[in-house]
């Protein structure tokens, strides 16, 4: 197949590129980033293109939507055009029977039960990202053809070696040999490791299933947030860390305090809410589907993420550098 796979720079495209490369499949790869990272131009061809520009016309066979942007910082303005506007120019300018959009859980709004797909609250979202990512989902759905295949996978937490937002977060959080988390971090979560959500990702272009389809993808069970943090920062620093409980009603008033008077904080209110707020997404619906069996979890993976981890220079680890998507 001949396969277009956007934001390969990043962590979750990165890694669709290498595994798809690897399948013998003809892969274009387009992201923003005006040179390719090293290593990347032998799995693809690599052409930088702006979404948010004009795209030139192209033809696949599929076409895999990772880029975007994704984050708990910013204005609507900026993730209507990074999110929504750029999904625009994309299905407008690529001529495609077959779609896989990477979504997001956060289109749901936070529940303490078992979430499924049709738990949405178009009146009801949690942040201007989940609602870009939902926008965008229904712009596609509203001007597909009657022919064409879209299916979009709404992944919580994706996790693993070259990830550059989860796991800098929580190792900058560990520096100090303890972890501080509001209400101790005894939440239950879902996440996804990449190579199940990439296993996911091939299953959904395997079914080319006419029509517009919307799956959760996570790990088999739910974690406790505060195990998250102590094993991965246990693994990194090679010594133990304590994880230490912060009163969740001190730290939402300092949050807002500093939200305020314009002061910055180490956490946001969304990312507040994320970790002090049960998130489990079902995931009985792909399982069914598109026969989706999680191969692995954090607790097989943790040894080889945090070992990763130790190869990169500290520096750009704890910066989320852009480098380490594409690095070892």
């Amino acid at each position: 197949m001949k396969i277009l796979i956007t934001g390969t720079t990043g962590f979750i495209g990165g890694h669709l590129l290498r595994y798809f490369a690897a399948q013998e499949h003809e892969i274009i790869a387009w992201s923003r980033s005006k040179k390719a990272p090293e290593g990347l131009e032998k799995y693809a061809e690599y052409t930088a293109v702006d979404l948010l520009e004009k795209v030139s016309p192209l033809k696949v066979d599929a076409c895999i939507h990772c880029a975007g942007y994704a984050n708990d910082i910013g204005n609507w303005a900026t993730f209507y055009q990074n999110n929504v506007q750029t999904t625009v120019n994309l299905f407008e300018a690529v001529d495609s029977p077959q779609w896989i959009n990477v979504s997001s859980s956060s289109v749901y709004p936070l529940l303490s039960v078992a979430i499924k797909e049709d738990d949405v609250d178009e009146h009801n979202f949690s942040s201007h990202y989940g609602r870009s990512k939902y926008e965008a989902e229904q712009w596609m759905r509203k001007h597909m053809s009657s022919s064409q295949s879209i299916i979009s996978l709404r992944p919580r937490g994706v996790y693993g070696t070259n990830d550059r937002v989860l796991l800098p977060r929580i190792l900058k959080q560990g520096k100090k040999g303890s972890v501080q988390l509001p209400g101790g971090g005894k939440v239950k979560l879902s996440m996804t490791h990449i190579s199940n959500f990439v296993q996911a990702v091939d299953l959904a272009l395997q079914s080319q299933r006419p029509g517009f389809h919307v799956y959760n993808v996570a790990d088999e069970e739910p974690y406790i947030l505060s195990d998250i943090f102590q094993r991965v920062n246990e693994g990194y620093l090679d010594k133990e860390v304590v994880v230490k409980n912060v009163s969740a009603n001190l730290v939402r008033t300092l949050i807002k305090i500093s939200s305020f008077f314009g002061k910055p904080f180490p956490l946001t209110m969304q990312a507040f809410d994320y970790i002090t707020t049960p998130s489990i997404i079902n995931i009985d619906k792909i399982k069914k589907e598109l026969g989706y069996r999680p191969a692995t979890n954090f607790h097989k993976e943790v040894k080889g993420i945090t070992d990763w981890a130790r190869r990169v220079p500290a520096d750009k680890l704890y910066a989320g550098h852009k480098d380490l998507a594409w690095l070892f």
